[in-house]
């Protein structure tokens, strides 16, 4: 499903979004069709992370262990 919706900036987050979009070369449309989906890519990936540490009681590692743990 499709839905249009409205959006209202405030004038530093306009000039923002005015400036990037013209220095891209990109519609506001095209740019926020773009960054809400990453948004949310992002959020879900954290919430992931955060159940997964969760199942681990929290257990932190160090550098050297993250990095074994990568097989770097």
């Amino acid at each position: 499903m499709i839905q249009d919706i409205t959006i209202h900036f405030d004038e530093a987050t306009e000039t923002l979004l005015s400036a990037y979009t013209i220095a891209h070369h990109i519609s506001r449309s095209a740019f926020i069709k773009q960054t809400v989906p990453e948004k949310l890519a992002d959020w879900v990936d954290v919430q992931a992370a955060d159940q997964k540490w969760k199942k681990d009681r929290f257990k932190t590692m160090s550098w050297p262990e993250t990095v074994q743990g990568l097989g770097l």
